[in-house]
């Protein structure tokens, strides 16, 4: 069986399918059709229904139901259960670009989020929205359409541009051990100074012991590196 423009396929060229709650959601270059089981058309949605982007790249779905589209403007949520209710996410929601190429969720809450830029991560519930780019060790930078799997213990592997990153959900965590601090010696008026002429002293981290400055000597600047050990 065939299913094009004469069964009410909004546009043929099909970039993504999601089985949810026995209807068939099809991402498309021309919108979102959706089909019942028997493959009668159900409805079409479009940029005239509240889409930013008829473009629709990739689609999955969370544990109510709800339909998360990635577009190539920004990022669609329908609610089936609300007369296809559609919210939008753009950049003025803290995504880092808006030309998406998957949607993926970690766990029940998490979204992961595929763009030329990085990856985001939506938290449905909360709606925080993080990043993860090259600074976080995403160093491809740009994903590609569709190129996402998720293992059973939420580990997603991301095909990039530039190969496969895998993302191991149990290295992800905040480390909350403060860095090891190194206080350099200060300046003073902007300039390294011998502080022993102003001091009782030096300590063992080369620190000036009681300094005591004269009026003309008034501007201390402190400079610090702090370790982090990984």
């Amino acid at each position: 069986v065939h299913y094009g423009a004469e069964g009410g396929l909004i546009n043929p060229q099909i970039n993504a399918l999601e089985w949810v709650d026995n209807r068939l959601w099809c991402a498309t270059e021309g919108g979102i059709s959706i089909f019942s089981d028997n493959g009668q058309l159900v409805k079409n949605l479009t940029v005239q229904d509240g889409l930013k982007s008829n473009t629709c790249i990739d689609l999955t779905h969370d544990e109510d139901g709800n339909i998360w589209v990635a577009t190539l403007n920004g990022l669609a949520m329908i609610s089936p259960g609300t007369g296809y209710r559609i919210v939008n996410y753009t950049t003025d929601d803290h995504l880092s670009s808006n030309t998406l190429y998957f949607v993926e969720f970690e766990n029940n809450e998490e979204l992961w989020i595929g763009n030329e830029r990085g990856i985001n991560t939506l938290n449905i519930k909360t709606k925080k929205v993080d990043f993860y780019g090259y600074d976080e060790g995403f160093t491809p930078i740009e994903t590609n359409s569709r190129a996402v799997s998720r293992m059973s213990n939420g580990d997603l592997w991301i095909g990039t541009y530039n190969g496969i990153v895998q993302y191991r959900m149990k290295n992800n965590y905040k480390d909350k051990t403060p860095p090891e601090l190194l206080l350099y010696p200060p300046l003073i008026n902007g300039k390294k100074t011998d502080l022993g002429v102003y001091s009782k002293g030096i300590d063992k981290n080369d620190l000036p012991l009681d300094l005591e400055l004269p009026f003309n000597r008034n501007s201390l600047t402190f400079n610090f590196t702090g370790f982090h050990y990984t």
